[in-house]
């Protein structure tokens, strides 16, 4: 019989996997799954690890097995019409630059993005204080006191996000979700590494009818141009142009009306993964 596995004390470095839209989320619930087998999850890893899945799509959530329930964050269960009649005759400043005046929210209740970047954006925004608060839980009870195995020194914790930026859910919401995954953990007094995975266009063009593809192409690459963009905020030359910071909303601040900034890129590290890199199916 096979020796079970453990590794030392101060040596398991605190993971935060989260899943954006239907097909991130499906990533992590199959990560959740394989997890669980590890040899020293139960002793070791399940203290310092949460999985979250962050979508528009509540039947895909359904379908999700090994991520709990309460880690399964809807952002698309309210009626858009009203939320953005609200915002617009309140000028909000906090929505003024990015929520384009020619956008208008489908009807009803509907499930999914849709294609549509702004409408995944505009959700992600409208929840994005419970999206915050259920974070934070999760980071505090991974930090929480008398965890032998967490590695403190130095104090840092992954946040591995996963997405396409095929669909309209997780190309629209990528970006804040890094930023507020990077401000929740920076709260704690620890260093946030956050790691993306984004899957391109290319890799779903088998998944959706050919109608389509012209739509999946453009999200993945203004996602990427805005990405880019963000990303050279790290730039030296461009730090040295003067350019420190820019108002990037991530999280609707219910305690101001004044709109979040940004100084730095959104990921420490960013894969990004295109049918050449997997191989074609």
């Amino acid at each position: 019989m096979p020796q079970r596995y453990r590794t030392g004390q101060g040596t398991v470095v605190p993971s935060l996997f989260l899943g954006l839209g239907g097909v991130g989320s499906a990533i992590v619930d199959r990560i959740a799954a394989r997890a669980c087998h590890l040899p020293n999850w139960e002793s070791q890893l399940k203290p310092l690890t949460a999985f979250v899945s962050i979508d528009t799509n509540e039947h895909d959530q359904h379908k999700l097995v090994q991520i709990p329930q309460a880690n399964r964050l809807n952002i698309a269960a309210f009626d858009k019409a009203k939320v953005v009649e609200n915002l617009r005759r309140s000028d909000d400043p906090q929505t003024r630059h990015w929520l384009d005046k020619g956008y208008q929210p489908r009807s009803g209740f509907k499930p999914g993005a849709g294609q549509i970047r702004l409408e995944s954006r505009l959700g992600f925004f409208y929840r994005s204080p419970e999206i915050r608060r259920r974070l934070a839980d999760l980071v505090t009870e991974m930090l929480r006191p008398g965890i032998a195995w967490r590695q403190s020194n130095p104090p840092k914790l992954n946040c591995y996000l996963f997405c396409t930026l095929a669909g309209g859910t997780g190309s629209g919401s990528f970006l804040s979700a890094a930023y507020l995954a990077d401000e929740v953990i920076r709260a704690q007094h620890w260093q946030p590494r956050i790691v993306a995975n984004l899957l391109l266009s290319t890799l779903v063009t088998d998944e959706v009818g050919p109608e389509l593809h012209a739509d999946i192409h453009a999200n993945a690459y203004a996602a990427l141009k805005e990405l880019e963009h963000l990303t050279k905020l790290d730039y030296d030359q461009v730090k040295k142009a003067g350019r420190l910071s820019e108002p990037f909303v991530y999280l609707r601040n219910e305690s101001s009306r004044e709109p979040t900034r940004v100084d730095r890129r959104p990921f420490f590290l960013a894969f990004i993964l295109d049918r050449g890199m997997l191989g074609a199916r």
